[in-house]
């Protein structure tokens, strides 16, 4: 069925280009080529059975299509699992280094030397310092006190 219609259109196609109907040319392109409607698109059942195509049962079949991809047994063997060793968490790497903080004045400078305007980079150091700022005000509202 698709095809006998693909081949009609095909035709078509053909006869405005043959009479140089540029205009009727590109609708009929148009009917192959369109953007996809907005609107969802039709579904089958799990067995194959049906076709869904109001929304309710879509979203119904993806739901349970979704469970039974999803909720299955768990195929783990927790004697694998008791074998793994503990590792303590280490959380000095929540901790700010010093070395990961932006080097302010070579940032300036590579701005210079790359011709930023003056006004800029005193925008960007302005922005740089509230930022700097804000970020470590946040960490020390997290941070355990000593």
């Amino acid at each position: 069925m698709q095809d006998s219609w693909l081949s009609r259109k095909a035709d078509e196609i053909q006869k405005y280009t043959d009479s140089n109907n540029s205009k009727c040319f590109f609708d009929a392109l148009k009917t192959i080529y369109r953007p996809q409607s907005p609107g969802t698109s039709p579904l089958l059942s799990a067995d194959g059975s049906t076709l869904f195509t109001d929304k309710n049962s879509i979203l119904k079949r993806w739901t349970e299509h979704v469970n039974s991809v999803l909720n299955k047994p768990s195929s783990i063997n927790a004697k694998a699992i008791d074998c793994i060793l503990q590792v303590t968490i280490n959380t000095s790497l929540a901790e700010p280094s010093k070395e990961s903080e932006v080097n302010r004045e070579r940032l300036w400078r590579i701005m210079e030397k790359f011709g930023y305007p003056d006004k800029f980079i005193s925008m960007v150091h302005m922005f740089h310092d509230g930022m700097l700022s804000r970020v470590r005000w946040r960490l020390l509202r997290y941070l355990p006190s000593h």
